[in-house]
């Protein structure tokens, strides 16, 4: 019975490093073809510095890289810091979201956008349902879909001077894409909010 105790540990410990070892080339992977792909792009990869990015969001299907930092040059040529964000499907070895702040240069959400276009605003309703929104998120959809926010949180994790939404439910709307949100690392109860093409089509149908 101990040896076989011993051999379960010693097979863990092997699958364990397996999957950290699987995982860290996914990582870099990802970071590599996201890296490429802003350097590539026209006009912000021109000139451009690229760090290595943060890991937002991870899962076996798809992983998120984050930028805060980053330089380009913009669309009037001159170079800024600007932020960005990468999501790399894992299983299909490609990029399925790149922004660099609210210009959304690869998404795969054109579908649900051109739904959009022609729905109602109880038919909009219908699919923000359906892609997983809560009430206190379609209202914040409604007043902030179209534009960039910078706020902050009470001690309760609540947003302060906006319609009632809780950290929990822009951290949801990050997760899917929705939006871009970025927490300040220095200021931890401060954040910025960035629009993406489809919290813009869910703003203007609904």
């Amino acid at each position: 019975m101990k040896y076989l105790y011993i051999l379960l540990v010693l097979v863990i410990s092997v699958v364990l490093v397996f999957l950290a070892t699987l995982e860290a080339e996914y990582s870099n992977e990802g970071v590599l073809f996201c890296k490429n792909a802003i350097s590539t792009s026209k006009p912000y990869g021109l000139n451009s510095i690229i760090t290595d990015p943060e890991i937002t969001n991870n899962s076996y299907k798809e992983i998120t890289f984050d930028w805060e930092d980053l330089i380009v040059t913009g669309k009037d040529g001159d170079r800024s810091i600007s932020v960005g964000r990468c999501t790399y499907n894992k299983i299909d070895k490609k990029i399925v979201f790149l922004s660099i702040y609210s210009d959304n240069l690869i998404s795969d959400d054109y579908e649900i956008i051109e739904s959009l276009s022609k729905s109602s605003p109880e038919e909009a309703l219908a699919i923000a349902k359906d892609l997983g929104f809560n009430d206190r998120q379609v209202t914040w959809i409604k007043k902030y879909g179209a534009s960039s926010f910078a706020g902050h949180y009470n001690p309760k994790k609540e947003i302060i001077n906006s319609p009632r939404i809780t950290e929990s439910d822009l951290l949801e709307l990050d997760k899917w894409n929705i939006i871009n949100l970025y927490p300040n690392k220095v200021l931890q109860n401060q954040f910025l909010s960035v629009e993406t093409n489809l919290s813009q089509a869910l703003r203007k149908s609904l």
